[in-house]
């Protein structure tokens, strides 16, 4: 079944709405409702089952698949349907930021004050090392920055990058309050749509699961490459997936080649840069089965690859190592995170500039400190398909 409605990935999407209602009331909708409220959206009510109201409908309940196919069903027009899948808890973005980062309105507070809020949490900015001091360790870095801002393709990009660089922590912290209802990492510049198939590596609790479902409007294959699967999707990442039926859990680690590799245990949290070191103490170890992209496209018989994701802490250049073929051939668009250490933010988009031909590159920011940077890669024809 084709479903057709609106899927946003950010409520600034709904501003020029002025006046919406939601799906059924629940912490989730009302968490919506006052968000939307701060920027200006009248809230005309909470709608019930059988219920079929004139005028926009926003659906951002845990069962907004289901929901949402029964609304169709039901003769509700698509054109008035909206879609924001939003979880609460991991998406702090939208959850802790918009109660600290926001005054009464849609005002933001200036970047000491935003520092200031999330030093009361459990994100702390001040503990998150800047770019721009560890810089100084790599001998190449100079070169290799000059060669990056030649590269990416947008005046924001290249602002971006010497913001991180050197810009002060409430600089920073300013920007992502500034973007905070505007911009959602890894949606920020994809181009998603029915009948995609998409690799995302590292899941964690998946997040970006529901945004995958929705934009893709439930009919892609999304294979979630995580050694722990599903094991700690949030209880909303995990009801849209069983809803959709359109994510394929893959227990392995993403890696340069096929077979077992053991990474640093850090308290629960696995080094992605630590793979196979053997100073690693065996107490210390955790082994996985670890696949290729190149290898699993092949062993899957896939004939596309549209998009590729990666947060896999640290062992994206290893992914990318075993993807080669995959990424000449397929061309897919591709979401990186590039933060989890310092040469990586130059390093990973410098060889894929190297590698792809006819890209576009671009990079994006979504924490109030030096972490969730994600590289873009996006091929022209892509691009030129949206105009």
């Amino acid at each position: 079944m084709q479903l057709s409605y609106n899927p946003v990935a950010v409520i600034e999407d709904l501003r020029s709405l002025g006046r919406v209602a939601l799906y059924r009331r629940n912490v989730w909708t009302e968490g919506i409702a006052e968000r939307l409220e701060k920027i200006g959206v009248s809230i005309t009510g909470f709608i019930e089952d059988g219920e079929v109201p004139a005028g926009p409908l926003v659906l951002s309940d845990p069962n907004w698949f289901d929901d949402l196919k029964h609304l169709l069903d039901g003769g509700k027009a698509s054109r008035d349907l909206y879609v924001l899948p939003v979880d609460q808890g991991y998406v702090w973005g939208y959850w802790e930021g918009m109660e600290r980062v926001f005054s009464t309105s849609d005002r933001v507070l200036p970047g000491d004050a935003v520092l200031a809020a999330f030093e009361q949490t459990e994100f702390k900015p001040s503990k998150i090392p800047a770019f721009g001091p560890q810089i100084q360790r790599f001998p190449d870095a100079p070169q290799a920055i000059t060669q990056l801002l030649a590269g990416l393709s947008d005046g924001a990009s290249r602002q971006l990058l010497k913001l991180l660089l050197f810009g002060s922590h409430e600089q920073i912290a300013s920007y992502y309050a500034k973007n905070l209802i505007g911009k959602m990492q890894y949606f920020d510049r994809l181009h998603l749509a029915p009948g995609q198939t998409i690799l995302n590596g590292g899941v964690f609790e998946g997040f970006e699961l529901p945004f995958f479902i929705a934009h893709a409007l439930g009919q892609a294959e999304v294979f979630c490459f995580d050694p722990e699967g599903f094991d700690n999707l949030s209880a909303y990442a995990s009801n849209c997936v069983a809803q959709s039926q359109c994510c394929i859990e893959v227990r392995k680690a993403l890696h340069s080649t096929c077979g077992d590799v053991f990474f640093l245990d850090s308290q629960g949290q696995f080094d992605g840069r630590s793979v196979n070191n053997p100073r690693i103490p065996e107490e210390r170890r955790k082994s996985f089965e670890a696949v290729s992209i190149d290898d699993f496209v092949q062993q899957e018989e896939l004939t596309k690859v549209d998009i590729i994701k990666l947060d896999i802490e640290g062992g994206e250049p290893d992914a990318l190592d075993g993807a080669i073929k995959t990424l000449v051939d397929k061309r897919p668009q591709l979401a990186l995170s590039v933060y989890h250490y310092p040469d990586h933010l130059w390093s990973m988009p410098l060889a894929l500039m190297d590698l792809l031909d006819d890209y576009s590159f671009y990079l994006g920011h979504y924490a109030p400190a030096c972490v969730e940077t994600i590289f873009y890669a996006i091929p022209h024809e892509v691009e030129r398909a949206r105009r």
